[in-house]
């Protein structure tokens, strides 16, 4: 299981972050009519929509002036980039927060 973080950094900033609120409401057709139950606020949903950079670079590498990537080596996976780190990073803080188990 990942550690849970205080915050959440970016590999890069996202286009856009998107919150949404709504209403729990269930509506049932009866003989009489409908029956409408209004039952408080829904679960807060947080899209975040961007581009990452890619999951083939790791930034805590050193680049060479005129590099302009940073390339994983050959015997590392994509988990070691720095893009999926930050990925796992945010799924463990939601995991932790919702009470799951990170897979």
């Amino acid at each position: 299981m990942d550690p849970v973080p205080n915050e959440v950094t970016f590999y890069v900033n996202p286009q856009r972050i998107q919150f949404n609120k709504e209403k729990l409401i269930s509506e049932v057709r009866t003989r009489g009519g409908w029956d409408i139950q209004h039952w408080g606020e829904k679960l807060l949903t947080i899209t975040v929509d961007g581009i990452t950079g890619g999951l083939h670079r790791d930034i805590s590498k050193d680049r060479k002036p005129g590099d302009i990537e940073q390339p994983l080596t050959e015997n590392k996976n994509i988990s070691s980039s720095t893009a999926w780190q930050r990925l796992r990073s945010l799924s463990a803080l939601y995991d932790a927060d919702h009470g799951k188990n990170a897979c």
